[in-house]
């Protein structure tokens, strides 16, 4: 196989899926076409929460990653996007475990959830706001895979609307929806924990 072109082969543009199908056929000249296609996103999503050094690195693995795990890509679980976004976001809280940072939701009206880190004090309240931690990562994991995406993509990514709209391959009044449905739910599981 030869690419010739951004994503071509011969004079056709490979979809994300079948560049996925030839790279798990052995054909790693697919990679290439989707680094170059979806590596700026993953950089700028990255450079989000950590420095340009650090995003550079961790696109790289990034795409590491999807060439070792082509095969358990599953177009019809979601978009290749939305799975190379997962991969990096993954990729980006272990980097910010790594240096003794704990990701938090961002000042918006969703981060009244729960305040992850505002509490230095004893050993009680470190060991509370741990337990709200790890509440809120069961909530979030409940949730169905398109809504967790979606709260992924607009709190930790913090990317418009329409940006979430393309990964997803929805309108911009279903991510909204999605959003919507997905607060709802995390507010009714996290309620508890809110009220201290």
């Amino acid at each position: 196989m030869s690419l010739e072109g951004p994503g071509n082969i011969g004079s056709e543009p490979l979809t994300d899926d079948q560049l996925m199908a030839e790279l798990v056929s052995g054909h790693p000249e697919a990679l290439q076409v989707l680094h170059r296609r979806h590596a700026p996103l993953v950089f700028h999503s990255v450079c989000r929460r950590l420095d340009a050094s650090a995003a550079e690195e961790i696109t790289q693995d990034v795409f590491l990653r999807v060439w070792q795990k082509a095969a358990s890509f599953d177009p019809a679980r979601g978009s290749l996007r939305a799975w190379i976004l997962q991969i990096a976001h993954r990729r980006v809280q272990n980097e910010l475990r790594e240096r003794g940072r704990r990701p938090r939701l961002d000042a918006g009206s969703e981060a009244s959830l729960v305040d992850l880190a505002a509490h230095d004090s004893g050993p009680e309240e470190q060991a509370w706001a741990e337990y709200r931690r790890a509440a809120i990562q069961r909530a979030l994991g409940a949730l169905p895979e398109a809504q967790r995406m979606a709260v992924v993509l607009r709190r930790y990514e913090q990317m418009p609307y329409e940006e979430i709209a393309t990964v997803l391959g929805l309108s911009v009044s279903a991510v909204k929806s999605l959003l919507f449905r997905a607060r709802t739910t995390l507010r009714d599981s996290l309620s508890s924990y809110l009220a201290d």
